[in-house]
């Protein structure tokens, strides 16, 4: 009897040691896995762009500003890039509205049709000359123009653009825009423009003035339109390049299955 005590004893000993080792390693492994979790998420509140490298900050600007160049000219540059583009279509300058305004009334709007076209596509063919003059302006930013850009708006890189690279933009696509306006048919549907214009414009005009007579206005159609269509293609050329680099960058900062690259993805995700 005694000795079944005994052993009854022991074994509860052994049960009772058993399971406090047990709770123990149990207590043991769920403080491990709240730790771990602590310090990720300690690790993750604490990502900022502060923690990032100046080397790290301009290695993703220039990375993201190059996917965003490429992007632009690609896309412009190849058929139909402008003109099938909405926000980035060369519309007819306002100084030949009065024009087309004629030519449509008097059943001839295929032209200016056309020649909206071929401005277009004049726009296309400078595009990819303007590729080196954006990857040179890249190369030159400093450490205080990445951070600068990297802590601005979802536009500053664009707008950097804009102080650096404009007028060399300017100079390099006008005379690339005059050969291909002088090549195409820009000139040609310009030039059937301004020949339909002027044989209808006496009688429009005629009677556009009795109509402002009437209504005591002051009619406008005298005003002679402006044939400087080079310098027009070459401004709205290098408006329509900015806002695509633009919508890509704006995409970059804000979208994080645009940032393809481990450095993009660290980068643009520390920024708040």
């Amino acid at each position: 009897m005694k000795k079944t005590r005994l052993t009854v004893l022991v074994l509860g000993i052994i049960l009772t040691l058993s399971t406090t080792q047990a709770n123990a390693g149990l207590k043991s492994l769920v403080n491990g896995l709240v730790n771990k979790h602590t310090n990720v998420s300690s690790n993750s509140s604490n990502t900022s762009i502060s923690n990032v490298t100046n080397t790290q900050k301009r290695s993703a600007l220039k990375q993201a500003l190059e996917m965003g160049v490429k992007y632009a000219v690609s896309s412009l540059s190849k058929t139909n890039g402008f003109l099938d583009n909405p926000y980035v279509k060369i519309p007819i300058p306002s100084s030949l509205k009065t024009v087309a305004k004629v030519l449509k009334k008097t059943g001839q709007g295929k032209i200016v049709d056309n020649f909206v076209a071929e401005m277009n596509h004049a726009a296309e063919k400078a595009t990819p000359k303007t590729i080196d003059i954006f990857m040179k302006a890249i190369k030159q930013m400093s450490i205080k123009d990445a951070t600068k850009i990297l802590t601005g708006p979802d536009n500053a890189a664009t707008e950097y653009f804009k102080q650096h690279t404009y007028s060399s933009l300017f100079k390099a696509i006008k005379p690339i825009v005059k050969e291909s306006t002088s090549k195409t048919n820009v000139t040609k549907y310009y030039k059937t423009m301004m020949d339909s214009y002027k044989k209808y414009k006496k009688p429009l005009n005629t009677l556009s003035s009795y109509k402002s007579m009437l209504s005591g206005k002051k009619s406008k159609t005298n005003e002679e339109p402006s044939s400087d269509l080079d310098t027009y293609i070459t401004k709205k050329t290098i408006k329509g390049i900015f806002y695509m680099i633009a919508q890509e960058e704006k995409k970059i900062r804000q979208n994080p299955v645009a940032r393809t690259t481990k450095l993009l993805q660290k980068v643009f995700g520390s920024l708040k």
